[in-house]
């Protein structure tokens, strides 16, 4: 979820849970009109730039070696490029949808999704993933180049919607990490990064008239590294609005939350606590040109990290569109 890929993470982080509820109500009123089953699948083609100052974390060519810890960076362009995808099976006689997905978790590069509609109860989802990303082997090495180390997460979640036939979501996910070549765990047994990650979400859909939805959510997560100066807790809490007029879909939230972290850092003498903030505005146009399937999205987004100690600060706007199919 201080970094600029932690910024992008965090937006992610506050939008699954809204961007689930939101899919779970069109895909039931679809399959009711349709009652298709066999095979499904969609993917989105996008891109887009990003620009930000990202914190002493953040793996980028232009940060790889720093003078000082007590500096913070120039700002920064990237270009952004972006493929996301799903297909699936759906069983016709239990309903059942069966997928290999990138779009169901903001941890894996893919995830294994298996959904299961249950009358009167809501729909269960769980899926598994995996993923690999680049970190620092010692963010905190100052004046050489700093080396790379690989990151392994194992990724799983449940998911519970329309719960009871209500609005409520409830999500449930557990991440193992493992860091190789951890320099830094090495040189301070309380920075070692191995652990997990467990957290909680919960969310609710109220309806505002027919085309208008306002879905209010709470998030908890507790981060068990070996090291306990990179172990934390975290609470947040988002407020999404949703608007659908004929072809058009609108979504906007924002959401804040706070992380405090169990000891203090050996390297800057201090407890970490860092304060998140996030403002998005997704826009989806569906069947442009009359295309059957065919969906054109838009996004602007700000996410924030403010923190007690500058290495850890970082700061991200975003600006991306893209074109999608689904069958």
């Amino acid at each position: 979820m201080g970094s600029l890929k932690g910024g992008s993470i965090f937006l992610i982080i506050v939008l699954i849970p809204v961007l689930a509820l939101a899919g779970s109500i069109q895909e039931t009123n679809k399959h009711k009109e349709n009652d298709k089953n066999g095979f499904f699948g969609s993917i989105l083609i996008g891109g887009g730039v990003a620009t930000g100052k990202p914190s002493g974390l953040e793996v980028v060519d232009d940060n790889k070696k720093i003078s000082t810890l007590d500096e913070r960076p120039d700002r920064q362009n990237r270009d952004l490029f972006l493929i996301m995808g799903e297909l699936g099976y759906e069983f016709a006689s239990t309903g059942t949808r069966v997928s290999l997905s990138n779009q169901k978790s903001e941890k894996s590069f893919v995830d294994l999704v298996v959904a299961q509609p249950l009358k009167d109860i809501g729909t269960v989802r769980a899926s598994f993933g995996v993923n690999k990303e680049d970190v620092w082997a010692d963010p905190y090495v100052t004046g050489v180049d700093r080396r790379k180390a690989d990151e392994e997460s194992y990724n799983l979640k449940l998911e519970w919607e329309e719960i009871m036939g209500s609005g409520f979501l409830a999500t449930l996910k557990l991440s193992n990490i493992e860091v190789d070549h951890d320099l830094i765990g090495d040189r301070y047994k309380d920075l070692k990064r191995d652990g997990q990650i467990m957290a909680a979400e919960f969310g609710y859909g109220f309806p505002v008239g027919e085309n208008q939805m306002i879905i209010p959510g709470f998030d908890i997560e507790v981060e068990d590294r070996d090291g306990e100066s990179n172990s934390s807790k975290w609470a947040g809490v988002s407020l999404s609005h949703i608007i659908e007029f004929d072809r058009w879909h609108f979504l906007t939230s924002i959401g804040m939350g706070k992380r405090d972290f169990d000891k203090t850092h050996p390297v800057f003498h201090k407890t970490r606590k860092e304060t998140q903030y996030e403002l998005s505005h997704f826009v989806t146009y569906s069947r442009p040109f009359n295309w059957k399937g065919c969906f054109l999205q838009g996004l602007v987004a700000y996410s924030r990290a403010d923190a007690n100690i500058d290495f850890f600060k970082q700061d991200e706007l975003t600006i991306g569109a893209g074109m999608g199919y689904e069958f």
